[in-house]
Protein backbone atom coordinates (compact mmCIF):
# COMPACT_ATOMS: atom_id res chain seq x y z
CA UNK A 1 0.00 0.00 0.00
CA UNK A 2 1.41 3.34 -1.08
CA UNK A 3 1.49 5.84 1.81
CA UNK A 4 -0.54 9.00 1.32
CA UNK A 5 1.08 12.38 1.24
CA UNK A 6 -0.16 15.04 3.64
CA UNK A 7 -2.15 16.76 0.91
CA UNK A 8 -3.74 13.49 -0.18
CA UNK A 9 -4.62 12.63 3.41
CA UNK A 10 -6.23 16.02 4.07
CA UNK A 11 -8.33 15.63 0.90
CA UNK A 12 -9.59 12.20 1.94
CA UNK A 13 -12.76 11.71 4.00
CA UNK A 14 -10.84 10.47 7.08
CA UNK A 15 -8.43 13.38 6.69
CA UNK A 16 -11.21 15.94 6.45
CA UNK A 17 -12.89 14.47 9.53
CA UNK A 18 -9.60 14.44 11.46
CA UNK A 19 -8.90 18.06 10.53
CA UNK A 20 -12.42 19.02 11.55
CA UNK A 21 -11.95 17.44 14.98
CA UNK A 22 -8.61 19.18 15.40
CA UNK A 23 -10.14 22.54 14.58
CA UNK A 24 -12.92 21.90 17.09
CA UNK A 25 -10.37 20.92 19.75
CA UNK A 26 -8.29 23.97 18.89
CA UNK A 27 -11.22 26.27 19.48
CA UNK A 28 -12.13 24.50 22.73
CA UNK A 29 -8.57 24.54 24.05
CA UNK A 30 -7.95 28.19 23.32
CA UNK A 31 -11.35 29.15 24.73
CA UNK A 32 -10.65 27.26 27.94
CA UNK A 33 -7.26 28.90 28.35
CA UNK A 34 -8.86 32.31 27.99
CA UNK A 35 -11.67 31.43 30.39
CA UNK A 36 -9.17 30.04 32.90
CA UNK A 37 -7.00 33.16 32.82
CA UNK A 38 -10.00 35.43 33.33
CA UNK A 39 -11.42 33.33 36.17
CA UNK A 40 -8.09 33.23 38.02
CA UNK A 41 -7.69 37.01 37.68
CA UNK A 42 -11.09 37.52 39.31
CA UNK A 43 -10.25 35.04 42.07
CA UNK A 44 -6.94 36.78 42.84
CA UNK A 45 -8.76 40.11 43.21
CA UNK A 46 -11.26 38.44 45.54
CA UNK A 47 -8.38 36.94 47.54
CA UNK A 48 -6.75 40.36 47.90
CA UNK A 49 -10.06 41.81 49.08
CA UNK A 50 -10.54 39.08 51.70
CA UNK A 51 -6.96 39.40 52.98
CA UNK A 52 -7.34 43.19 53.24
CA UNK A 53 -10.51 42.76 55.29
CA UNK A 54 -8.89 40.12 57.52
CA UNK A 55 -5.77 42.25 58.11
CA UNK A 56 -7.96 45.18 59.11
CA UNK A 57 -9.85 43.04 61.62
CA UNK A 58 -6.62 41.59 63.04
CA UNK A 59 -4.64 44.84 63.21
CA UNK A 60 -7.40 47.23 64.28
CA UNK A 61 -9.43 45.02 66.58
CA UNK A 62 -6.96 42.38 67.74
CA UNK A 63 -9.06 39.55 66.36
CA UNK A 64 -7.92 36.40 64.57
CA UNK A 65 -9.19 35.12 61.23
CA UNK A 66 -11.91 32.51 61.45
CA UNK A 67 -11.20 28.89 60.56
CA UNK A 68 -13.55 29.15 57.58
CA UNK A 69 -11.71 32.17 56.17
CA UNK A 70 -8.30 30.60 56.77
CA UNK A 71 -9.38 27.40 54.99
CA UNK A 72 -10.70 29.45 52.06
CA UNK A 73 -7.46 31.42 51.72
CA UNK A 74 -5.37 28.24 51.94
CA UNK A 75 -7.58 26.61 49.30
CA UNK A 76 -7.18 29.57 46.95
CA UNK A 77 -3.40 29.44 47.38
CA UNK A 78 -3.44 25.78 46.32
CA UNK A 79 -5.52 26.55 43.22
CA UNK A 80 -3.29 29.46 42.20
CA UNK A 81 -0.21 27.25 42.60
CA UNK A 82 -1.83 24.62 40.37
CA UNK A 83 -2.69 27.29 37.80
CA UNK A 84 0.87 28.67 37.78
CA UNK A 85 2.27 25.17 37.32
CA UNK A 86 -0.14 24.62 34.43
CA UNK A 87 0.68 27.79 32.48
CA UNK A 88 4.43 27.55 33.14
CA UNK A 89 4.65 24.19 31.36
CA UNK A 90 5.56 25.75 28.00
CA UNK A 91 6.73 22.48 26.46
CA UNK A 92 3.36 20.78 26.77
CA UNK A 93 1.58 23.96 25.73
CA UNK A 94 3.58 24.08 22.50
CA UNK A 95 2.68 20.46 21.79
CA UNK A 96 -0.99 21.21 22.39
CA UNK A 97 -1.27 24.37 20.30
CA UNK A 98 -1.94 24.15 16.57
CA UNK A 99 0.96 26.12 15.12
CA UNK A 100 1.62 24.17 11.93
CA UNK A 101 2.62 27.09 9.72
CA UNK A 102 5.35 28.15 12.17
CA UNK A 103 6.73 24.84 13.38
CA UNK A 104 5.59 22.46 10.67
CA UNK A 105 4.16 20.14 13.32
CA UNK A 106 0.58 19.24 14.09
CA UNK A 107 -0.53 19.26 17.75
CA UNK A 108 -0.46 16.08 19.79
CA UNK A 109 -4.12 15.12 20.26
CA UNK A 110 -3.51 13.28 23.54
CA UNK A 111 -1.60 16.15 25.13
CA UNK A 112 -4.10 18.66 23.82
CA UNK A 113 -7.00 16.69 25.28
CA UNK A 114 -5.33 16.27 28.69
CA UNK A 115 -4.44 19.95 28.98
CA UNK A 116 -7.90 21.01 27.93
CA UNK A 117 -9.41 18.68 30.53
CA UNK A 118 -7.04 19.94 33.23
CA UNK A 119 -7.84 23.56 32.37
CA UNK A 120 -11.53 22.78 32.76
CA UNK A 121 -10.85 21.12 36.13
CA UNK A 122 -9.04 24.22 37.41
CA UNK A 123 -11.83 26.46 36.11
CA UNK A 124 -14.34 24.39 38.09
CA UNK A 125 -12.28 24.77 41.29
CA UNK A 126 -11.88 28.51 40.73
CA UNK A 127 -15.63 28.98 40.27
CA UNK A 128 -16.38 26.98 43.41
CA UNK A 129 -14.03 29.17 45.46
CA UNK A 130 -15.47 32.30 43.90
CA UNK A 131 -18.97 31.22 44.91
CA UNK A 132 -17.92 30.71 48.55
CA UNK A 133 -16.02 33.99 48.99
CA UNK A 134 -18.68 35.66 51.14
CA UNK A 135 -18.41 35.29 54.90
CA UNK A 136 -20.61 36.28 57.82
CA UNK A 137 -17.45 37.33 59.67
CA UNK A 138 -13.83 37.44 58.65
CA UNK A 139 -12.19 37.43 62.07
CA UNK A 140 -13.26 36.93 65.64
CA UNK A 141 -12.05 37.19 69.19
CA UNK A 142 -11.27 33.58 69.99
CA UNK A 143 -11.46 34.25 73.70
CA UNK A 144 -9.01 33.26 76.41
CA UNK A 145 -8.57 29.71 77.63
CA UNK A 146 -10.79 28.76 80.53
CA UNK A 147 -9.51 29.71 83.95
CA UNK A 148 -9.54 26.06 84.93
CA UNK A 149 -7.26 25.21 82.01
CA UNK A 150 -4.94 28.13 82.77
CA UNK A 151 -4.69 27.35 86.47
CA UNK A 152 -3.99 23.68 85.85
CA UNK A 153 -0.35 23.63 86.91
CA UNK A 154 0.72 20.00 86.71
CA UNK A 155 4.24 21.02 85.69
CA UNK A 156 4.89 22.81 88.99
CA UNK A 157 7.63 21.15 91.03
CA UNK A 158 8.66 22.11 94.52
CA UNK A 159 12.12 23.62 94.93
CA UNK A 160 13.16 25.59 98.02
CA UNK A 161 14.28 28.57 95.91
CA UNK A 162 11.13 28.52 93.80
CA UNK A 163 8.87 28.17 96.84
CA UNK A 164 10.57 31.16 98.44
CA UNK A 165 9.82 33.30 95.38
CA UNK A 166 6.18 32.18 95.37
CA UNK A 167 5.85 33.18 99.03
CA UNK A 168 7.28 36.63 98.27
CA UNK A 169 4.84 37.07 95.39
CA UNK A 170 1.90 36.16 97.61
CA UNK A 171 3.10 38.53 100.32
CA UNK A 172 3.44 41.36 97.81
CA UNK A 173 -0.12 40.81 96.63
CA UNK A 174 -1.32 41.22 100.19
CA UNK A 175 0.50 44.54 100.63
CA UNK A 176 -1.88 47.45 99.86
CA UNK A 177 1.09 49.68 99.02
CA UNK A 178 2.27 47.40 96.21
CA UNK A 179 0.77 48.29 92.83
CA UNK A 180 3.06 46.40 90.48
CA UNK A 181 5.14 43.23 90.76
CA UNK A 182 7.80 42.18 88.27
CA UNK A 183 9.08 38.64 87.98
CA UNK A 184 11.96 38.32 85.56
CA UNK A 185 14.65 35.82 84.67
CA UNK A 186 16.04 33.64 81.92
CA UNK A 187 13.67 31.90 79.56
CA UNK A 188 12.55 28.48 80.74
CA UNK A 189 13.32 28.89 84.46
CA UNK A 190 9.64 28.61 85.40
CA UNK A 191 8.41 32.19 85.76
CA UNK A 192 5.00 31.48 84.22
CA UNK A 193 4.67 28.33 86.32
CA UNK A 194 5.26 30.29 89.53
CA UNK A 195 2.79 32.99 88.48
CA UNK A 196 0.16 30.30 87.87
CA UNK A 197 0.75 28.96 91.36
CA UNK A 198 0.11 32.41 92.82
CA UNK A 199 -2.93 32.92 90.58
CA UNK A 200 -4.45 29.67 91.87
CA UNK A 201 -4.46 31.06 95.41
CA UNK A 202 -5.84 34.40 94.23
CA UNK A 203 -8.68 32.61 92.47
CA UNK A 204 -9.36 30.37 95.48
CA UNK A 205 -9.42 33.22 98.01
CA UNK A 206 -11.24 35.61 95.67
CA UNK A 207 -9.08 38.49 96.84
CA UNK A 208 -8.85 39.81 93.30
CA UNK A 209 -10.60 39.55 89.99
CA UNK A 210 -8.01 37.90 87.75
CA UNK A 211 -7.26 38.65 84.10
CA UNK A 212 -4.24 38.16 81.91
CA UNK A 213 -2.67 38.53 78.48
CA UNK A 214 0.03 36.50 76.80
CA UNK A 215 2.52 38.91 75.20
CA UNK A 216 4.62 36.27 73.50
CA UNK A 217 5.29 37.33 69.90
CA UNK A 218 4.71 41.05 70.65
CA UNK A 219 0.97 41.28 69.88
CA UNK A 220 -0.59 44.65 69.10
CA UNK A 221 -2.33 46.90 71.63
CA UNK A 222 -5.79 45.89 70.45
CA UNK A 223 -5.06 42.19 70.76
CA UNK A 224 -3.74 42.67 74.31
CA UNK A 225 -6.78 44.76 75.22
CA UNK A 226 -9.06 42.13 73.74
CA UNK A 227 -7.44 39.31 75.71
CA UNK A 228 -7.64 41.20 79.01
CA UNK A 229 -11.27 42.12 78.32
CA UNK A 230 -12.08 38.53 77.36
CA UNK A 231 -10.93 37.20 80.72
CA UNK A 232 -13.13 39.81 82.40
CA UNK A 233 -16.13 38.88 80.28
CA UNK A 234 -16.53 42.31 78.70
CA UNK A 235 -16.59 43.45 75.07
CA UNK A 236 -14.67 46.52 73.92
CA UNK A 237 -16.96 48.21 71.42
CA UNK A 238 -15.11 51.48 70.88
CA UNK A 239 -13.31 52.20 67.61
CA UNK A 240 -10.18 54.08 68.70
CA UNK A 241 -7.40 52.63 70.85
CA UNK A 242 -7.75 55.44 73.39
CA UNK A 243 -11.51 54.95 73.75
CA UNK A 244 -11.04 51.20 74.21
CA UNK A 245 -8.36 51.92 76.81
CA UNK A 246 -10.71 54.26 78.68
CA UNK A 247 -13.45 51.60 78.70
CA UNK A 248 -11.04 48.95 79.96
CA UNK A 249 -9.53 51.26 82.59
CA UNK A 250 -12.97 52.21 83.89
CA UNK A 251 -13.82 48.53 84.36
CA UNK A 252 -10.50 47.68 86.05
CA UNK A 253 -10.97 50.47 88.61
CA UNK A 254 -14.25 49.04 89.86
CA UNK A 255 -12.65 46.06 91.63
CA UNK A 256 -9.30 44.88 92.88
CA UNK A 257 -7.96 43.25 89.75
CA UNK A 258 -4.85 41.16 89.26
CA UNK A 259 -3.62 41.74 85.70
CA UNK A 260 -1.03 39.16 84.65
CA UNK A 261 1.11 40.12 81.65
CA UNK A 262 2.98 36.96 80.71
CA UNK A 263 6.12 37.02 78.51
CA UNK A 264 6.52 40.80 78.78
CA UNK A 265 9.90 41.55 77.20
CA UNK A 266 9.53 45.10 75.83
CA UNK A 267 8.37 48.49 77.06
CA UNK A 268 4.60 48.72 77.25
CA UNK A 269 2.46 51.86 77.60
CA UNK A 270 0.01 50.86 80.33
CA UNK A 271 -2.01 54.05 79.89
CA UNK A 272 -2.52 53.38 76.19
CA UNK A 273 -3.41 49.80 77.05
CA UNK A 274 -6.02 50.81 79.64
CA UNK A 275 -4.31 49.62 82.83
CA UNK A 276 -4.66 52.25 85.59
CA UNK A 277 -1.44 54.02 86.54
CA UNK A 278 0.29 53.54 89.88
CA UNK A 279 -1.18 56.82 91.12
CA UNK A 280 -4.81 55.91 90.37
Amino acid sequence: MVPLTLCQFLKSIPGIEWLKQQLIQLKLYEARLGELEGAVDVLIKELESVIKRVNEEENRYGKVRTGKVKAWIDGVDVIISEYNEFIEDKCLDELAVLNFFTTGYLPKPGIRYCRSKRAYSIITKVNQKQNTAKFDKYAEWSGPPSKAAFLLNDSYEYFPSRDEIVKKLKAALGDPNVKMIGLYGLKGVGKSTMVKEVAKEVEANQNFVMTMANLEGNPGIRQIQGEIAGWLGITLVEESDSARAAQLEDHLKKKNTLVILDHLCAKLDFKLLGIPSLND
